[in-house]
């Protein structure tokens, strides 16, 4: 304004010099000529007039020129001030000042409206503005506000607000800080915005982010007439590339797995050709060669025309859902195959006693050798037929385990025999105990077994000649070393892997090796129930097994068992078997099965015991009374009629704290085991159950002190 001010007073000078100086030349010509013709004085008087006149003209002339130019430099002015007024307005900015001096506060309409302040509501007290912010944002304001009266300038800041109906605000405040003359800060100025939709989008759009992350989701674009793929940084993690990763579309193809290739090709084309959408799942190698699995979604993008003009979608690591969804699956078909297992285990074994105890009675008193034969050849298809149960049981995680704490390279030491007899003679057996204290709670008799069953399957690979190692190992198992599907805790295992030189086995027999009733045999050749029942012992141990095989280069099979810091008790001196004859003590047998009763009445007797019998938990206690001196109680487990044996026996020794208690099973069903293990202080004979191991565990029992159970 200064500036165009003096412009304005230049210009009036000139304008003057320019009209009034030949003026005065020629006024000094007319008062010659009057001064000859008339009075002197009369001439310099019409000079002078003459001059103001013309002066007066000037003047006029200019300042009317000036105030037009002024009026409308101010209109300007005016309109610019409107206009930022407006743009305030339709920007949702308000504007406010600080007098330092005074610390008077003053807000424009706009930012009354943002602080939800009627006018003259807002007293203009700096001290009513603080009440107004956040208390917990109030010391890093005063903090902001400080550094910037010290530093001068431009500053920015952003807090929150509380507004008088108690609603929380952000706000975005910028300003500057005026200084006087003298260097000091007079006030402050500047402009106030509501940023709370920009802060709610803002923390919308982390939380999708993390959301994306957590289920690993992103989405993608490929715009028509370009080359390239518009990952978003979740898709780009999936594939195990870095942020920002726009591959061309043949790149982005060639992720998938060959077999998939000619399949993501033609829908892709046909959405974008005929927008016709997709969502399927596709296999996928990543960038670092892992191999996932993943849902690809995509949907034709359409401009205001009709015309296809982009394809967009979405995509997502479903590995670890499908995997899941595998052990759930895996898990109801468990749940399944044990409550049927369960109920024809319970009946089959039952049976099973019954059949096999009476082949042993037939071939123990068989007078000529094609009765014994026979005899024989009953038990042994009942023993297959106990077997064909027990892995049924095993795969179904139902066996009842009685765990102890076993060093496992001892194990195989004392079972070297054994495993040797499994195998031809052809077969060289080499065990390698490398493992450090590998000591193990585990069912050393179901350990047997199982390693038995991993033998017999390799002398069927080898045929009649090779090499089989069992070995044991240490091993530990981190948060991120599992394979997707697996379901086993992390921790410290001992593993004991069987091995073959065998011709190995194709990858599509491995993915199945370990499911039920699955067998390449020829028909009659096995159950497939091998592998699946040392893989369920494995899970009921709490470990896990795994199959290591390629064609032409033998199999290898891995028994995870977690490791364990019990101590092992000393069987290095030979176990005493207990004289399996009875010297009249009384035993009482509870079995609802009336034919598997009479049985095991018959060979309680046979070994020298007095029997009583009853069928059910309410017949027994009424025996136990009656009696009064029975030694030792012989019950089933699950039986009819509201008390089982469990509870039967415990009703029992609570009448009579001395009572022995054998128990005696097909299928336990958690009264005496649970999570798969026998209960501690149990006693329990497995049905089906030979003559011998009956007449072991009822003088074994007869011979110990009582145990309050």
């Amino acid at each position: 304004m200064l500036r165009k001010r003096i412009s304005i007073g230049s210009r009036a000078a000139l304008f003057f010099m320019a009209f009034a100086i030949p003026w005065v030349l020629i006024g000094d010509h007319l008062v010659l000529r009057f001064e000859q013709d008339i009075d002197g004085q009369l001439a310099q008087t019409v000079k002078g007039l003459l001059f103001v006149g013309i002066s007066a003209l000037i003047i006029k002339f200019v300042a009317d020129r000036a105030t037009a130019k002024l009026r409308a430099a101010h209109e300007h002015a005016r309109r610019l001030s409107h206009q930022l007024q407006r743009a305030q307005e339709v920007a949702g900015i308000g504007s406010w000042e600080v007098d330092l001096a005074s610390s008077r506060v003053t807000f424009n309409d706009r930012t009354l409206a943002i602080f939800e302040l009627e006018r003259g509501a807002f007293d203009g007290r700096r001290e009513t503005f603080l009440t107004m912010l956040h208390p917990d944002d109030r010391p890093a304001f005063e903090a902001a506000r400080a550094a910037w009266l010290a530093q001068g300038g431009m500053f920015a800041f952003e807090h929150r607000i509380v507004t008088p109906t108690g609603k929380t605000k952000w706000v975005r405040v910028r300003g500057e800080v005026i200084r006087g003359a003298d260097g000091a800060p007079r006030y402050t100025t500047g402009t106030v915005e509501d940023v709370t939709d920009q802060k709610d989008a803002a923390f919308g759009v982390a939380l999708l982010r993390i959301a994306g992350e957590a289920a690993k989701f992103g989405g993608w674009r490929h715009e028509v007439g370009t080359d390239r793929i518009v990952w978003s940084d979740e898709v780009a993690r999936i594939h195990d590339e870095p942020s920002a990763t726009h591959p061309t579309l043949a790149r982005g193809f060639d992720y998938y797995a060959p077999e998939e290739r000619a399949r993501i090709e033609r829908l892709f084309h046909e959405c974008l050709e005929a927008g016709k959408a997709f969502d399927d799942v596709f296999k996928l190698i990543t960038a670092k060669g892992r191999v996932i699995h993943a849902r690809a979604i995509g949907e034709p993008e359409y401009d205001s025309r009709g015309r296809i003009v982009a394809v967009r979608g979405a995509f997502q690591d479903v590995t670890e859902r499908l995997a899941l969804d595998r052990r759930l699956q895996q898990a109801e078909k468990l749940e399944t195959l044990g409550q049927l297992t369960g109920g024809v285990a319970h009946d089959f074994n039952n049976l099973l006693t019954i059949v096999l105890g009476n082949a042993e009675l037939l071939s123990a008193t068989a007078e000529d050798a094609a009765s014994r034969e026979l005899a024989q050849v009953i038990v042994e298809a009942a023993e297959r037929g106990a077997g064909l149960t027990a892995n049924l049981l095993a795969f179904a995680r139902r066996q009842p385990l009685q765990p102890q704490p076993t060093d496992l390279n001892r194990f195989l030491a004392v079972n070297e025999r054994l495993f040797r007899q499994g195998l031809h003679e052809g077969i060289k057996l080499v065990l390698h105990g490398e493992a450090r204290d590998p000591i193990a709670t585990i069912d050393p008799n179901k350990l047997q077994a199982a390693l038995l069953n991993l033998i017999v399957n390799s002398r069927q690979a080898l045929g009649t000649s090779g090499t089989v190692w069992i070995e044991t190992a240490n091993a530990r198992f981190g948060e991120g070393e599992l394979c997707a599907g697996e379901d086993v805790a992390p921790g410290d295992y001992v593993v004991i892997t069987v091995t073959d030189d065998g011709p190995g086995m194709q990858p599509d027999v491995v993915a199945r090796a370990f499911d039920p009733f699955f067998t390449t045999k020829a028909a009659q050749g096995g159950t497939g129930l091998g592998l699946s029942s040392v893989y369920g012992f494995a899970k009921q141990s709490g470990g896990h097994a795994r199959v290591y095989s390629e064609p032409g280069h033998g199999t290898s099979i891995k028994l995870f068992v977690p490791r364990s810091t019990a101590v092992v008790p000393d069987r290095s001196a030979p176990t005493k078997r207990a004289d399996p004859v009875g010297r009249g003590q009384h035993v009482l047998v509870v079995e609802d099965d009336p034919a598997l009763r009479a049985y095991a009445v018959a060979q309680v007797r046979r070994l020298g015991y007095r029997v009583s019998e009853a069928a059910d938990a309410t017949r027994a206690l009424a025996v136990l009374e009656a009696a009064g001196d029975v030694d030792l109680l012989f019950t089933d487990v699950v039986m009819p009629g509201g008390m089982n044996g469990r509870e039967l026996a415990v009703a029992a020794k609570q009448r009579f704290p001395d009572l022995r208690v054998l128990y005696t099973s097909g299928y336990t069903l958690n009264v005496i085991a649970h999570d798969g293990r026998v209960d501690a202080g149990i006693d329990l004979l497995n049905k089906p159950y030979r003559a011998d191991d009956l007449a072991q565990e009822l003088a074994r029992l007869l011979a110990e002190p009582s145990t309050i159970e």
